[in-house]
């Protein structure tokens, strides 16, 4: 079977589950149905009021079937009596009213449960009932186990089924993961002629697309975690408690009657979760076919390190990845330690207590507000803003060099083992004194250009 690539489409759909909020309950994207034994609640309990007594059921301590963390949304269903074998509590979602397409690509990345008798699927209906609610694209259903000859850790069911086609049983596909312990992606792609259906992003299988789903004005997404009973298709509960873990819901388009949208922060729990097979999005580009992306910008990471004096202090980097042209803004209180990598990086200290800094092989810009500093340059070297404060500048490479501006009487040059390096100091304030501790240091060369009228009792040698 195909590869899937999506040159010459754009994102028009994108849930990255870094927040998650029901219609029901203000948000915008999301309808719910909680399954409570014999109950609903949600957007099909039509009599319960505007959030099909959502609301009311969760404040008087309802089961909630929904969590957010790590960038999934989970789908837990629970038995609401030990050892169960059909009363249970679980969920779907869907987002009618939000969101509907005809044709294209429609995906869901999740990690499927385990468990005999759950039943997650991934599916569609369209925005305008017919009877039967047909017709409905199944992208995937699974068994948490096996059951009779259907089911297992390989095995995945897609199906369609219309008003126009005679109903089929649909067709198990095996795929090459383990569905219960991994992260994998599920989709469709809609045509005029085809429904073909992917497995990370491989064609396991095709259908012919149903008259009745040639020109339907469009069909809505649904991903849920239905549970089996005795004598249903998936066979009984055994009383356990398992999870839909939905790492994205997205969908796309090659018309440009639906608009692109902005690809959100990708937040996938194992990493994964970037392959836009060549598609483009409102805030990116891809490099194209084959599945390469070149994601948008990323928003400025922080991390946090911890200084000498074990206060927690903030650095935020320009990239995630330190690399040439990083920058670094470095504020807190306690001495702050960074060792610096071969790239050429460029920091700013705000930092009573002081840094301390260790070059590498990259030519490094730092400015310091005030504090007791220590600087100490790699085989590359650093130029050196510091406002008043106490400094002692260290040139300890063969080659190293440094660039020293706003010099004062309380700073220190120290060359004790440098070879053939060299200090630059480009500013001396006033009145300054240069104290030099040159030790056994051998060819060491001290520049004053913009120094006037600069004499030796200005110099102290130790």
């Amino acid at each position: 079977m195909s590869t899937l690539n999506l040159t010459g489409y754009h994102l028009t759909f994108d849930d990255e589950f870094n927040s998650f909020r029901p219609t029901e309950l203000g948000g915008s994207t999301w309808n719910v149905t909680i399954f409570n034994g014999n109950n609903t609640w949600g957007s099909e309990n039509y009599y319960a009021g505007a959030d099909g007594g959502l609301n009311s059921y969760l404040t008087s301590g309802g089961v909630n079937p929904f969590s957010i963390g790590n960038g999934v949304l989970s789908i837990t269903a629970t038995p609401n009596v030990p050892g169960t074998t059909s009363d249970y509590t679980t969920a779907l979602i869907d987002n009618r009213g939000s969101f509907s397409q005809t044709y294209g690509y429609f995906e869901m990345r999740a990690e499927l449960p385990a468990g005999a008798g759950f039943w997650p699927g991934f599916w569609m209906l369209p925005t305008v009932d017919n009877d039967g609610g047909v017709p409905e694209i199944d992208v995937v259903e699974a068994f948490g186990s096996q059951y009779g000859w259907y089911g297992g850790s390989n095995q995945v069911h897609y199906d369609l089924h219309s008003g126009t086609n005679p109903e089929t049983e649909g067709t198990w596909a095996t795929v090459n993961a383990n569905i219960y312990n991994s992260y994998n992606t599920y989709g469709v792609m809609w045509t005029p002629t085809t429904l073909t259906f992917y497995f990370d992003g491989q064609a396991v299988g095709s259908l012919p697309t149903s008259a009745d789903l040639v020109g339907n004005p469009g069909e809505y997404m649904i991903a849920s975690l239905l549970t089996g009973a005795p004598g249903d298709w998936p066979g009984p509960m055994a009383g356990e408690t398992g999870s839909l873990k939905i790492d994205y819901i997205r969908a796309f388009s090659s018309s440009s009657a639906n608009p692109a949208v902005a690809l959100q922060t990708v937040s996938s729990p194992d990493g994964g979760g970037n392959n836009l097979y060549g598609a483009t999005t409102a805030n990116g580009s891809t490099s194209g076919g084959g599945g390469t992306t070149t994601p948008p910008p990323a928003p400025t990471p922080t991390v946090t390190i911890s200084s000498r004096s074990g206060t927690p202090v903030t650095v935020n980097l320009t990239s995630s990845t330190t690399a040439a042209g990083d920058s670094f803004s470095v504020v807190g209180p306690g001495t702050i330690s960074a060792v610096l990598g071969a790239s050429k990086q460029t920091l700013s200290f705000q930092n009573a207590a002081g840094v301390k800094v260790k070059g590498g092989s990259g030519y490094d810009t730092i400015s310091v507000d005030g504090g007791t500093n220590s600087f100490t340059a790699g085989s590359g070297g650093m130029t050196i803003t510091s406002s008043p404060g106490t400094d002692t500048f260290n040139l300890v490479s063969g080659v190293g060099q440094m660039t020293i501006n706003d010099f004062t009487s309380s700073d220190t040059i120290r060359a004790a083992a440098s070879l053939a390096g060299h200090i630059r100091v480009a500013t001396l304030n006033g009145g300054s004194l240069l104290k030099i501790v040159m030790g056994r240091s051998v060819m060491n060369a001290i520049y004053l250009p913009n120094v006037p009228h600069f004499s030796t009792s200005s110099i102290q040698f130790q």
